[in-house]
């Protein structure tokens, strides 16, 4: 029986949806020296921000689960996974602003988000390159995809003032992504 090659971007939609639950469990938010992953932010009461929190760990989990059981239509059911966590990620960044947490950190809740919340997102980022076509490839061959990222995507938020007070900024300069084994 011959063996196929499966190629590195095939395993990308894993990665993500696997950094995103990973992230989720991390500290998301930091305020008034209090830490908060994503199970504390589920209120006993299951608000839709519970809701939101939930989908977007349901949603890389049951992602990450997909990529090991032989279903019928399984990249469909990736992608509604996929779809599903980024969906509680938007219903999340809705409702901050009309909740208690958002009044305990304030609205620009972005200033106080930790490493979780950025896994969160570049997993999501990750997940959706896996879903980059390319042609089969054969053993040894290689090919290049391109993932278009705007400039606005690749900002941080900086609330030191280095160049403004609480602005979202961008070095000059080249910016590159490599996936790989053999950079």
């Amino acid at each position: 029986m011959e063996k196929k090659n499966i190629g590195i971007i095939q395993h990308l939609y894993l990665a993500g949806m696997a950094i995103c639950a990973i992230g989720f469990l991390c500290p998301l938010f930091k305020a008034l020296g209090q830490t908060a992953n994503g199970f504390s932010l589920i209120s006993k009461d299951f608000s839709v921000i519970s809701a939101g929190i939930l989908l977007i760990f349901i949603g890389a989990a049951a992602g990450a689960v997909l990529c090991f059981i032989k279903i019928k239509n399984v990249k469909l059911f990736k992608l509604i996974a996929l779809a599903a966590s980024i969906s509680g990620g938007i219903i999340l960044a809705l409702q901050m602003n009309n909740s208690a947490l958002s009044r305990l950190i304030g609205k620009e809740f972005l200033k106080h988000a930790t490493f979780g919340f950025y896994m969160i997102i570049a997993g999501w980022i990750i997940a959706i390159a896996g879903f980059t076509k390319t042609k089969e490839l054969a053993g040894g061959e290689s090919c290049f995809a391109v993932i278009e990222v705007s400039k606005n995507d690749l900002a941080s938020y900086d609330d030191e003032g280095a160049v403004a007070k609480s602005a979202w900024v961008l070095e000059k300069g080249d910016y590159r992504f490599f996936y790989g084994n053999s950079i």
